[in-house]
C-alpha cells in the first residue's frame, strides 16, 4: 500500500547531527498561525484520504504487533498516553509506505499511525536507542488522542506544507515531551544515534 506523502505521519529517523534543527521564522510562524482559507481547503481535500491511510496502517500494527511490555507501558503512561493498552509494536522491516516519500535526511526507524507503531526491528538492538525513541513515539501517540486522526491529519500535512524541509512544530512537541521523559545525553533532539 502507497500512503501518500500528504498522510505520512510520525515518521522518525536516525540522522547523526550536533546541531538543533533550524528555527521557525516569524513569517513561517505566521502562516502557522493564520494560513489562507484556500490553503485549508486544499489540505482539507487530502484529510479523508490520508486518514483513511492512517487508519489501514494502524489495522496492520494492531493486528501483527505485540502489546506493550511493563517497561514501555510505564514509560507511555510517563508521557501521558491515554489508552497505553491499545498500543501495539510491529517490528517490521518494511513500513505499509513508500519510504522514499518520506525521506528526512536519514533512515526512517519507526513510525507511528495512531495506536500502531511500526519500528524496524535493529532498532532494538540497543536498549537505549530503543527505549528513547519508543518514548518519542509515545508522544505522537499523545497527539493522535488529543488531535484525532483527522485533526492530526490536518496538522501534519498544513505544517509540512508551510515548512516544506525544516522540523514541523509537532514534531519538535514530540521531541519535547519524549526527551522530558527519557532522554539519553548521548543523542541530539530526536535523530537518535543506533551506531557505537
Amino acid at each position: 500500500m502507497l500512503i501518500l506523502a500528504l498522510s505520512l505521519l510520525s515518521a522518525c529517523s536516525v540522522t547523526f547531527v550536533e546541531r538543533k534543527p533550524p528555527a521557525i521564522t516569524p513569517q513561517e510562524q505566521a502562516l502557522l498561525d493564520n494560513p489562507s482559507p484556500e490553503l485549508l481547503s486544499a489540505i482539507d481535500k487530502y484529510v479523508p484520504e490520508a486518514s483513511a491511510g492512517v487508519r489501514e496502517a494502524e489495522a496492520i500494527a494492531l493486528q501483527k504487533g505485540r502489546p506493550l511490555s511493563d517497561e514501555e507501558l510505564i514509560l507511555a503512561q510517563r508521557v501521558g498516553v491515554s489508552h497505553p493498552e491499545k498500543i501495539r509494536i510491529f517490528f517490521t522491516s518494511r513500513f505499509p509506505i513508500d519510504e522514499n516519500e518520506l525521506h528526512q535526511g536519514g533512515d526512517i526507524v519507526a513510525l507511528t499511525m495512531n495506536y500502531g507503531i511500526f519500528v524496524k526491528p535493529y532498532v532494538s538492538l540497543k536498549r537505549e536507542s530503543y527505549l528513547e525513541i519508543i518514548t518519542h513515539e509515545f508522544a505522537h501517540v499523545v497527539q493522535f488522542e488529543r488531535l484525532g486522526v483527522e485533526g492530526m491529519s490536518r496538522r501534519f500535512n498544513l505544517e509540512t506544507f508551510i515548512l516544506k524541509d525544516k522540523l514541523i512544530p509537532i514534531e519538535r512537541e514530540a521531541i519535547a515531551m519524549g526527551e522530558a521523559v527519557y532522554d539519553d545525553p548521548k543523542t541530539s533532539y530526536a535523530f537518535y544515534r543506533l551506531a557505537n
